[in-house]
């Protein structure tokens, strides 16, 4: 096993690396590296102007070749222009060693970047994706930096870039009006620092909704949800969003600020819409803004640099250890034996709904590879040193495509390890078990089917409802409901016509966004405009709702639901009207006695 890094950074591939560094494509990139059978240990490294994989691998040449053709895929780039820079052993851990302490950043000896490297470390244990060397190495490095900043080895000019831009804005911007767009780290660390740099009058605009509202207050800021009306009022805007162009010709007021700064990867302003007046410093501005502040607080002249001492001994420390440490193999590697996959269902999220036999699965897993949704809560069952790799989607973001997580089971079952892929409610209901299981088949691996609660029972239990009465309900049906145009659509629809004419009690996924479309559906297969329903959202969940009502009234409903929800249809729904416990009940839905 070999350690090693592979390095895309600023100065080898500027233009390419806000298409590798948008959101979407880091968490394909993350899910990509985790789901690699051939890493036994990994850590994505990810700042404003690098991207960087620290791995442990048998085959580093390998890997690197994977990952090309990875970030080609994810980002639609060009193999061809993508070459990362492959280190091994000594040379990898030097290069860790600079990047923790600042001194490969282009803001020289930043302490931020401290920080993302720990995040990112965090966040590789957390899916225990770090083994014993990696373990070793990330602590060399904080040891390291922190030593070279006590000692007054490295003193940087400025700190971070949120720094940088606060104090561009004091000199190039007047006026303490700001505005902040965008709420993750980059806008929180421009948040927390802005009143000491003079800004009193601090808006902040972003896509978090309540959330948004409780980090502006948390730092006397306030929250505005429309970007246009927020310009309009401050002097200075500094954007920090990963979400690419935001602040276009539409957005910008007649007064606009007079300063733009845009932190921004990919870029936030569209500098060819930039009005009359306004003056942009974008990254390459405050990288030659950063550049003069170095020049204006020389390093002392030294033949050999003081910190090169530090590096040195951390890397020789580094490399002693590792000479005695026979091999890097974590435990789930298995030489001998055949591997299997076992498909889980996870309930509909409260871990104690979990079967026995899911659990004794999670518990001897070697990897499990989870639908992304999945809570915290019931992610927690899966014992520390098993690798968690998030699949699917997410609010429509594509975590990893379907193909690739077929590929990355076959490999790892092949490789011997006892696979789990964790589906939320039960793996044979609306989840891809037959496209998953065919592709197993075709390659010839065994698998065996755990099933798990579905979404629609867990939310008749939690209403305390029954699908099925006597003389009422005598069959249910589980439909999903999706609105969709040409032949299609019309097929879909059909079909649902048919079933809600036929069966008793209808079981509706995916239908709580479209209530109207969906209760005019049930009025024309015939059924009663009174007809009980009920809408349950998150399940089993402590903040759980349950509203029951009529297909008269979803319309008016509509509005005031939190979705996604299951929507239960039928004549026996009404048995539980008398006793209903709406724990969390929407104030603006009144229930008819």
């Amino acid at each position: 096993m070999q350690l090693f890094v592979l390095s895309l950074n600023h100065r080898t591939h500027r233009a390419l690396l806000p298409r590798l560094l948008q959101a979407d494509a880091l968490v394909q990139i993350a899910s990509g590296a985790a789901s690699s059978v051939d890493l036994a240990e990994s850590v994505l490294v990810s700042t404003c102007l690098r991207l960087e994989l620290y791995g442990v691998a048998r085959d580093p040449e390998a890997v690197r070749d994977a990952w090309r053709a990875l970030l080609a895929r994810v980002s639609g780039l060009d193999p061809d222009t993508l070459d990362p820079e492959l280190r091994c052993e000594a040379e990898a851990a030097r290069h860790l060693l600079q990047v923790t302490a600042g001194l490969d950043s282009v803001l020289w000896g930043e302490t931020s970047v401290t920080g993302q490297v720990r995040a990112a470390y965090r966040a590789a244990i957390d899916r225990s994706l770090v083994g014993p060397l990696l373990h070793r190495l990330f602590h060399q490095a904080f040891r390291s930096a922190r030593r070279l900043r006590s000692e007054g080895l490295v003193t940087p000019a400025v700190g971070s870039w949120s720094e940088l831009a606060l104090r561009s804005a004091r000199i190039h911007g007047g006026g303490s009006r700001l505005l902040v767009v965008g709420a993750g780290k980059a806008g929180q660390a421009v948040l927390r620092e802005a009143r000491r740099f003079g800004f009193d009058q601090i808006l902040l605009h972003g896509s978090r909704g309540d959330d948004l509202r409780r980090l502006a207050d948390g730092v006397g800021a306030r929250a505005v949800p429309e970007l246009r009306d927020a310009l309009s009022a401050v002097d200075v805007v500094i954007t920090c969003s990963s979400r690419g162009a935001l602040v276009r010709r539409a957005h910008w007021p007649e007064e606009p600020p007079r300063l733009a700064i845009d932190l921004g990867m990919p870029a936030n302003v569209v500098d060819s819409e930039l009005p009359e007046g306004v003056r942009l410093l974008d990254l390459s501005a405050l990288e030659a803004e950063a550049r003069r502040l170095a020049e204006s607080c020389p390093r002392p002249a030294h033949s050999t640099p003081p910190w090169e001492t530090i590096l040195r001994e951390g890397v020789e420390t580094f490399i002693a250890w590792r000479r005695g440490l026979d091999r890097s193999i974590p435990s789930r590697a298995r030489e001998n034996g055949s591997g299997r996959v076992s498909f889980v269902g996870a309930g509909p999220g409260d871990p104690e709904l979990l079967t026995v036999r899911a659990t004794r699965r999670l518990r001897e897993a070697d990897v499990v590879f989870h639908d992304a949704l999945l809570p915290p809560d019931l992610l927690a069952v899966i014992p520390r040193g098993v690798r968690r790799v998030p699949v699917g989607r997410v609010l429509g973001q594509v975590i990893s495509e379907a193909r690739a997580t077929e590929r990355s089971l076959i490999e790892w079952a092949r490789s011997g390890a006892r696979v789990v892929r964790l589906k939320g409610g039960d793996p044979a209901l609306f989840a891809r078990l037959g496209e998953e299981t065919e592709a197993l088949r075709a390659a010839g691996i065994a698998y065996e089917v755990v099933p798990g609660v579905t979404a629609a029972l867990a939310a008749a239990a939690s209403a305390g409802a029954s699908l099925t009465a006597r003389e009422l309900a005598a069959s249910c049906a589980f439909v999903t409901f999706r609105t969709r145009a040409g032949a299609d659509g019309e097929a879909h629809r059909d079909r649902l016509l048919a079933l809600a004419a036929s069966a008793d009690t209808l079981a509706i996924y995916m239908g709580s966004r479209h209530l109207e479309e969906l209760g005019e559906l049930l009025l024309a297969a015939g059924r009663s405009p009174q007809t009980p329903v009920l809408l349950v959202s998150r399940a089993t969940h402590p903040d759980e709702q349950i509203v029951p009502t009529s297909i008269a009234r979803l319309g008016e409903i509509a509005r005031a639901l939190a979705t996604p929800a299951i929507v239960l249809v039928g004549p026996s729904l009404s048995h539980c009207a008398d006793a209903f416990l709406i724990r969390n009940p929407i104030d603006s839905v009144r229930v008819a006695p």
